[in-house]
């Protein structure tokens, strides 16, 4: 009988956070040309092999800023992944949660997270200024050259 409960509370919790996930508007392109449309940019890459874009940010329940949401393009007839090297969050290295594989001639839409424990071991509540160093290469080849890289700085606006 124990095991019975215990069962039913397990598949009851699975079930409310699955609930508590965000469902997009619209599907597929037409959710990331709207994203790609009605954000506001902040940084961006725009080249004959990709496009990247920081879109906004992404904050925690009690307005923290914890990462950053990315709207990509792959141009290329290779699959790419985007990642981010070399972070820093006010000065500290943290490491992120992102790499986003994106196919051939595909958009996609990503979030970008700061490790938490990062920011809590640093004493970082909030992001004022974060570096990166956006790297594209090409998914099936990772000894060839990147197809992109660059060194980004984001600011945050008083």
């Amino acid at each position: 009988m124990k095991k019975i409960i215990v069962l039913c509370l397990v598949c009851a919790m699975l079930f409310l956070m699955c609930a508590c996930g965000s469902s997009p508007s619209m599907s597929g392109e037409a959710a990331a040309e709207e994203e790609k449309t009605e954000a506001e940019v902040i940084n961006e890459v725009d080249n004959d092999e990709i496009y990247f874009a920081i879109t906004g940010t992404l904050e925690e329940t009690f307005g923290g800023v914890v990462g950053f949401t990315a709207y990509m393009e792959n141009k290329t007839d290779k699959t790419l992944m985007f990642s981010w090297t070399n972070t820093s969050v006010n000065g500290f290295m943290v490491d992120n949660w992102f790499a986003e594989e994106v196919a051939p001639g595909k958009k996609a839409n990503a979030d970008i997270y700061f490790v938490s424990s990062d920011m809590e071991d640093n004493g970082i509540e909030s992001v004022d200024e974060a570096e990166y160093t956006l790297y594209v290469y090409d998914s099936n080849d990772w000894g060839a050259d990147p197809v992109y890289e660059h060194e980004f700085k984001i600011i945050k606006d008083e």
